[in-house]
């Protein structure tokens, strides 16, 4: 990828949004440089352990997750809005882009499902019928 790459050229290049893509809320996951952690965070990793010791590579596990920083990007209002003046983020590396799908694709594949589960049910159906 070329450097100054933000977001919306990123999802031009990987070939534009798909119509289950949320583009109002896209999520970029970036791993903070050097430790970022709250107080609270550290308070909360302590308690998790339950008093016990972690692992090094436990320890390590929570301590990267809790200094990742999620940036979330409306990605529909930038390409509406004419004077752009939201410009979306310049990527980094290590970086992830995560395109929501919309709650429509999740109705849709709900009903994919029950539709096969009826087709099987009437095949069986006419099965016993025939014999």
């Amino acid at each position: 990828m070329a450097y100054n790459t933000n977001i919306v050229e990123l999802i031009s290049i990987a070939g534009g949004p798909t119509q289950s893509a949320t583009l109002s809320r896209v999520q970029l996951t970036r791993q903070a440089t050097g430790w970022s952690i709250s107080p609270a965070m550290l308070e909360t990793i302590i308690k998790e352990s339950g008093g016990g010791k972690i692992k090094d590579e436990e320890l390590k596990r929570r301590f990267d997750t809790a200094s990742r920083k999620i940036i979330s990007y409306d990605v529909d209002r930038y390409l509406g809005d004419k004077n752009m003046l939201m410009p979306p983020p310049i990527l980094q590396p290590g970086d992830v882009v995560h395109v929501r799908k919309n709650s429509w694709y999740y109705w849709r594949e709900a009903i994919r499902v029950v539709h096969e589960l009826a087709l099987i049910a009437s095949i069986y159906a006419w099965y016993l019928r025939a014999n």
